[in-house]
């Protein structure tokens, strides 16, 4: 059921094509994680590009934090990667800051629509 996964064994660089400018990529501090019943997606990076052609290369320079937490891995399970299991993708990021305003928004207007009948029905 759980796989060891090949986090920590490598990084990425994300290059523009026609200019070889190099995007910058930061760690994501959350991870988000979206688990279904037999896979799972992680947010590695995020970054900021305009529309173009881009490179995105392995590297070996994988993060500390990444490191800290193969390691960490390695000790409970020490099987071996199956690579064929895994795969990178892009993905359009939806901003977690702006989910959290939506949730309070929500939040907000159900305690205004709560109010609201209550004082009705006191007056």
């Amino acid at each position: 059921m759980f796989k060891k996964t090949p986090l920590g064994e490598f990084g990425f660089k994300l290059v523009k094509q026609d200019t070889r400018q190099v995007i910058p990529l930061c760690q994501s501090i959350t991870r988000t994680t979206i688990n279904g019943l037999d896979t799972a997606r992680t947010e590695l990076y995020c970054f900021h590009a305009e529309a173009g052609d881009y490179i995105l290369a392995l590297t070996d320079g994988a993060s500390l934090r990444d490191k800290l937490v193969a390691s960490a891995a390695n000790v409970i399970n020490r099987q071996d990667v199956d690579y064929s299991l895994f795969s990178i993708q892009v993905y359009k990021k939806t901003f977690a800051v702006l989910t959290v305003l939506c949730i309070l928004g929500i939040i907000a207007g159900l305690i205004g629509m709560a109010s609201g009948i209550i004082l009705s029905l006191a007056l």
